[in-house]
């Protein structure tokens, strides 16, 4: 599905937001959890978009991307950082009130 949406001349994996972060991590760091803490970042940054009524899309799909290392030296990445997510902000193009659904009070799960 990424390949067919990537051979559309149109295909805009920012979505043409104006502000793109790429969340990287050394390559060779003293942490074997580096994928893990990029993630936590990224969703943090999302839930303070959100808080903040700004519009952001988590893009996995950077780390296939930004494979060669021209690619990310075009993007400002430092030698020595792998980039794993990025996070596309803009401002939402409408507004919408969001209502939770109803909640069905007589459901109860009993994991034993």
């Amino acid at each position: 599905m990424a390949r067919k949406a990537a051979s559309n001349p149109n295909y805009q994996p920012t979505y043409n937001a104006p502000t793109l972060i790429i969340v990287s991590c050394k390559k060779n760091g003293t942490s074997d959890f580096g994928r893990e803490y990029c993630a936590a970042a990224t969703e943090n940054m999302l839930i303070a978009a959100e808080s903040m009524n700004i519009g952001s899309v988590w893009l996995g799909i950077v780390e296939s991307l930004i494979k060669q290392e021209e690619e990310s030296s075009k993007f400002g990445i430092p030698e020595g950082y792998k980039p794993y997510y990025a996070v596309a902000f803009g401002y939402k193009a409408k507004k919408t009130e969001q209502i939770a659904p109803k909640r069905n009070m007589d459901v109860i799960n009993y994991i034993r």
